[in-house]
């Protein structure tokens, strides 16, 4: 009997095993030109890295107070997003992009606080991408020791808002400097949008949602059309650029920046 358990076991783990070996050959990886990337990098930011994140930041136009913390989606290499996270470090933030182990994102919902308790930012804005949105909200509902660093979040296509209340975030003492903003494509081929539409009641009353037309799932990152997606009746350029504009123009709103100066995107990563 105890023979038959250890081979269980065994075929338990050689599965497991199997299958973090898939996901590591089968990950959704960067689209764009290595080379390309390392020329922007040269030229307006810089990148630190380590197996909990990578870390960008402007070279020219730091900000010393706010930074953004970005979760991947599940099965998509994390450089995949840098072309879009690149504009936003140009601004000025600071930006962590997290790393989980083999790319599941749900094993690294709380890495958020490994960044946070370092106190190098006063301020932090969460955002996520697919799987990536909604372990954030995982994260978000579930915690409260980095409540007050918190000031915005960013959902890109959220794959499920869940089951999440956030009674922190309707408390008073939280209600003023918590905001939230979600995007989807019209297009989207991954994210039920009819069920989306019905959840939206789940997330503060404060959120505001903009729904990209044409666009779909998989070109908020950089690693081609997702199993499953639509085609998106825009190019993946013209939805990055409005992605950013959107983002831009509600982290200003939320600083109380009133002129916003958007520059033209232009992308460079072919």
């Amino acid at each position: 009997m105890k023979i038959e358990k250890n081979k269980l076991i065994l075929i338990l783990f050689s599965i497991f095993v199997l299958f973090i070996v898939y996901i590591k050959v089968d990950l959704y990886r960067p689209s764009f030109s290595v080379k390309n990337l390392n020329l922007y990098e040269s030229n307006y930011v810089s990148t630190v890295e380590n197996n909990k994140f990578i870390f960008i930041k402007s070279k020219y136009n730091p900000k010393v107070d706010t930074a953004i913390v970005f979760y991947p989606s599940s099965f998509v290499d994390e450089k995949s997003y840098l072309p879009l996270l690149f504009e936003l470090a140009k601004d000025g933030y600071g930006v962590y992009i997290l790393k989980s182990f083999s790319n599941i994102s749900f094993l690294n919902k709380n890495l958020a606080n490994s960044v946070i308790k370092k106190g190098i930012y006063e301020k932090y804005v969460l955002m996520g991408h697919s799987f990536g949105g909604t372990d954030l909200l995982n994260y978000l509902s579930k915690q409260n020791k980095f409540s007050d660093k918190i000031i915005n979040v960013v959902l890109l296509a959220p794959r499920s808002l869940g089951n999440y209340i956030f009674d922190s975030v309707n408390d008073e003492s939280h209600k003023n400097n918590f905001r939230m903003l979600s995007i989807v494509g019209s297009k989207d081929g991954i994210v039920d949008l009819k069920k989306y539409e019905v959840d939206k009641s789940k997330l503060p009353s404060n959120t505001k949602y903009v729904t990209i037309n044409g666009g779909n799932h998989s070109n908020f990152g950089n690693y081609g059309k997702q199993f499953g997606d639509l085609k998106s009746d825009i190019s993946l350029e013209k939805q990055q650029f409005i992605v950013l504009n959107e983002i831009k123009k509600f982290l200003n709103e939320s600083n109380w920046i009133g002129f916003i100066f958007l520059l033209e995107f232009k992308y460079i990563f072919q």
